[in-house]
């Protein structure tokens, strides 16, 4: 009966801790409705997604500058493999991963690292459709392991 209580403690306190991380998937949407239009940006899960997940975040946008009231998130280097750093603000959540400090969240506030982010690329989504006309596509771009869940964020709300 110990070994059987030992286990079951264990199991709940890792699946806690596997429940506060997420990912962050690099994201694009193709609307037909009132003409063709493509937005590139990002979507936050708290696993994998299937294409119901997918229909239930919010579209996060690429951003030139995240700070202050803006909301997104903003990748230097992107478009050639690793970045240098991307911020992420999300309603009261702000951080910055640097490449230099392998991707630790570092709060804008000064305070307390958030935890750490890992470059992946094994897994993508789509067509992903939410509506008429509006494929959904995308590709795991961070394995974010922090104490912050994906609700927290707000973007994500299924």
């Amino acid at each position: 009966m110990k070994t059987y209580t030992a286990i079951a403690s264990a199991a709940a306190f890792l699946g806690k801790l596997a429940a506060a991380d997420f990912l962050i998937y690099g994201a694009d949407s193709y609307s037909g409705v009132g003409g063709y239009n493509s937005w590139t940006g990002y979507r936050l899960f708290p696993g994998e997604p299937n294409c119901n997940n997918v229909c239930s975040t919010y579209f996060i946008p690429s951003v030139d500058d995240a700070s202050g009231s803006r909301e997104g998130i903003r990748c230097d280097g992107c478009s050639g493999g690793e970045p240098d750093e991307v911020e992420v603000h999300l309603n009261d959540i702000h951080f910055t991963l640097y490449k230099w400090e392998d991707y630790m969240m570092t709060p804008a506030d000064g305070g307390p690292l958030l935890g750490q982010c890992f470059l992946e690329s094994d897994d993508d989504f789509g067509p992903c459709m939410c509506g008429p006309g509006d494929a959904n596509y995308g590709e795991k771009f961070l394995r974010c392991v922090t104490d912050i869940t994906a609700w927290d964020t707000e973007y994500f709300y299924g």
